[in-house]
């Protein structure tokens, strides 16, 4: 789960080693608010994750800095 000031934002999930498109990747399964709509990608990380999310957030002027809190 992504929660930003304490709202939740979005539900990522680890794809496991024996997926067979993206292994160790992680997906996005669900997003609300300005992360919600139509694309579900991918990320080859965590941070690559985190990165995306973020910058979204701080379009919509919702997130103060560039990386979430872990």
């Amino acid at each position: 789960m992504v929660l930003d000031r304490q709202r939740l934002v979005a539900v990522l999930v680890h794809l496991s080693d024996d997926h067979e498109v993206e292994p160790g990747h992680c997906y996005l399964e669900a997003g609300f608010g300005r992360i919600d709509g139509a694309s579900h990608p991918t990320f080859a990380s965590l941070d690559t994750a985190q990165d995306w999310i973020a910058q979204r957030l701080l379009i919509a002027g919702r997130c103060e800095t560039k990386k979430l809190p872990r």
